[in-house]
């Protein structure tokens, strides 16, 4: 992927980040509080890499209001003709090397959620044929060695899944944010890009 169209890529996703509001330009939502994901037992992503999404989102809200970018028609554009001004517009973007390892690491957590979304599937048709086997037999015991062992067996299986899919997660975060870093001052040092960025954005364009 050319790293000036993964630019609009990361752009379209700032949709759920950010919103209009009384002509003030777009505003960063609530900041998290990254502290409480330390005693999370399966956290989404690490402390460090959370505080560094948040510091990255907060120079991004800066960035997307540089002034000086605004032209007359700009509330007219279409998403086509955002997208074509914003691949001709002389900006570095996301560099190459973050454009490559953002595509590579959400190719990564796709695969890993796609391993356990299989495993989990045959887990359950398992589980559900020992359950219907220990239903069969005239006594409690066996339905409560069933139990049991399902019990076990999703507890291995939730440690196992959050083995492959947490490091996945965290590095397409922390992808996401060396991305949203080279963007900040891409459209610091071009208020146009940063312009267009804000309008891809507010329409929800999708590269």
């Amino acid at each position: 992927m050319n790293a000036r169209v993964y630019a609009v890529v990361v752009a379209a996703s700032l949709a759920t980040m950010v919103s209009a509001s009384d002509g003030q330009g777009m505003q960063a939502s609530p900041a998290p509080d990254c502290s409480r994901l330390a005693s999370m037992p399966n956290p989404p992503m690490s402390v460090a890499t959370c505080e560094q999404m948040v510091k990255m989102q907060a120079d991004m809200m800066g960035a997307l209001n540089t002034p000086g970018g605004e032209r007359p028609g700009d509330d007219k554009l279409t998403c086509a003709q955002i997208i074509e001004e914003m691949k001709a517009t002389r900006a570095t973007g996301v560099s190459q090397a973050n454009a490559a390892e953002g595509k590579a690491a959400s190719e990564d957590l796709k695969a890993a959620m796609q391993r356990t979304q299989a495993e989990a599937a045959a887990l359950s048709a398992a589980q559900t044929a020992r359950s219907a086997a220990a239903a069969a037999v005239p006594s409690n015991a066996a339905g409560q060695a069933a139990a049991m062992a399902n019990m076990a067996e999703q507890k291995a299986f939730q440690e196992r899944a959050a083995a492959q899919i947490n490091p996945a997660r965290e590095r397409t975060m922390q992808a996401n944010a060396n991305a949203l870093g080279d963007l900040s001052r891409s459209m610091r040092e071009n208020p146009r890009f940063a312009r267009l960025i804000k309008l891809a954005g507010e329409r929800n364009c999708q590269g």
